[in-house]
């Protein structure tokens, strides 16, 4: 959903019904909580800087996606020494509750949200984690040549809900194809807008995606909604 400020430049901000999950449960992830939940730091930015805002709590396409990732997880080990790169990370809980399980993750957001990441870092012990907080725009070959890929998965959560993110977004995930080694991308979505995901499903198909969602009864069977579904994207053509 789309609300405009009653300034003359609309700005575009998520309406929210209400979480439904909430954090003060205790949540556990991979069997144990994540302290970067519980105190979330405010950043300072200009009024203009949606995206950025977003970043500022923890959303719940964020969760069913950790969720996810916790139950197809086959065996202790799963994670450890993969190579995963988290596309709009904001606080980060996917890429944190990864990198505990032994991933090497790289966290990805617009500059502007490196103090959240750097800040939910330090709650855990100086070189327990590979994890490095990154900046990215969306879009920009130098920017994706930087990160210094190839990755085993890259996944994002709930970067879907601007129409003019979504061509930066898909190009995004094309550049980080130009590897020998293709990796999945996994994005976690919660429906707001229609139209937006049939653009965004125009782009990936353009730009030589297969999209494949993800069945509810592979998902957590606590952690799942209708409006929040999981897509897959597989790499499918050299030439695009």
């Amino acid at each position: 959903l789309i609300a405009t400020t009653t300034s003359q430049t609309p700005a575009p901000v998520l309406l929210l019904k209400g979480w439904r999950w909430s954090l003060e449960d205790k949540t556990l992830f991979f069997g144990r909580q994540l302290p970067l939940l519980d105190s979330p730091i405010k950043l300072d930015l200009p009024s203009e800087n949606h995206e950025a805002k977003t970043s500022q709590r923890v959303w719940d396409s964020a969760i069913a996606l950790t969720k996810y990732l916790e139950r197809i997880s086959s065996e202790p080990n799963y994670w450890r020494g993969k190579r995963v790169l988290e596309i709009g990370a904001g606080c980060g809980l996917p890429s944190f509750a990864l990198a505990l399980q032994g991933a090497e993750v790289i966290s990805t957001d617009l500059p502007e949200v490196m103090p959240l990441l750097q800040r939910n870092l330090h709650f855990f012990e100086e070189g327990t984690l590979k994890l490095k907080p990154q900046p990215l725009m969306w879009g920009d070959r130098e920017s994706v040549n930087s990160l210094k890929g190839p990755f085993d998965l890259i996944i994002a959560s709930d970067v879907l809900w601007l129409e003019s993110l979504v061509e930066p977004l898909v190009e995004t995930f094309r550049h980080l194809m130009d590897t020998v080694k293709k990796p999945s991308i996994l994005i976690a979505h919660e429906t707001r807008s229609l139209r937006i995901e049939d653009v965004f499903v125009q782009h990936v198909v353009q730009r030589g995606f297969s999209l494949e969602k993800i069945s509810h009864v592979k998902m957590d069977s606590f952690y799942q909604d209708p409006n929040i579904n999981i897509f897959q994207l597989t790499f499918t053509k050299g030439q695009n």
